[in-house]
């Protein structure tokens, strides 16, 4: 089973709405224990029904966070046009967020992602 998984996420759209998403992924890097998938999906913690590895497979698909330290990119749009894009690079725990994934997209419907991923065995 591979340890890792390379995640290369480019969001297209509108501008506008690019531009929103982006500020909320700022906003939240200010902060020390922020990371990239609860910034937009925070697992419910059930006491005693549900476990935070139980939880986090849920909501994200993956074991982990992923802090704004590890994403490697510009959260700055670039912009084309009307549209604009947005392109990261994490690495995940185990799997994609496959589950985030369709969440991001219930939070941005106009916005379309693109998600490659490459599964990486750690030596």
């Amino acid at each position: 089973m591979p340890n890792w998984c390379m995640n290369i996420l480019t969001v297209y759209g509108p501008k506008d709405s690019v531009d929103a998403m982006s500020r909320q992924m700022k906003r939240a890097s200010e902060f020390a224990d922020a990371g990239l998938l609860s910034t937009f999906v925070i697992p419910a913690y059930d006491e005693g029904k549900t476990n935070w590895y139980s939880a986090h497979l849920e909501m994200w698909g993956t074991k982990w966070d992923v802090p704004y330290a590890e994403v490697n990119g510009d959260l700055e749009p670039l912009v084309v046009d009307e549209d604009s894009s947005l392109c990261l690079r994490f690495d995940t725990a185990w799997s994609p967020p496959t589950n985030w994934l369709m969440y991001l997209t219930e939070l941005y419907p106009e916005l379309f992602p693109s998600h490659d991923k490459q599964y990486q065995q750690t030596p």
